[in-house]
């Protein structure tokens, strides 16, 4: 099981706190979430809230091959 830091969506807050990873976040911080204080005075459930991207299919396929095709010319570096 892997854990991530999380920041609060609000951008006014600057809570942070540690939760499950469920989107594998690898560099930066990831901020779709608000902290526990921010959903209680906005009148969500915290654990209600789930990550929905906002990119359509063939944006996301763009950009997972341009991915791999880096993480490729990474090895091949290394190699030589």
């Amino acid at each position: 099981m892997s854990y991530v830091v999380h920041y609060c969506k609000n951008k006014k807050c600057n809570n942070a706190w540690t939760d499950l990873d469920i989107t594998n976040a690898k560099t930066i911080p990831p901020q779709w979430k608000y902290c526990k204080e921010c959903c209680k005075s906005l009148g969500i459930e915290f654990d209600s809230q789930t990550y929905k991207s906002k990119l359509s299919d063939k944006r996301k396929s763009e950009l997972r091959n341009n991915l791999l095709n880096y993480r490729k010319q990474k090895q091949a570096k290394e190699k030589t």
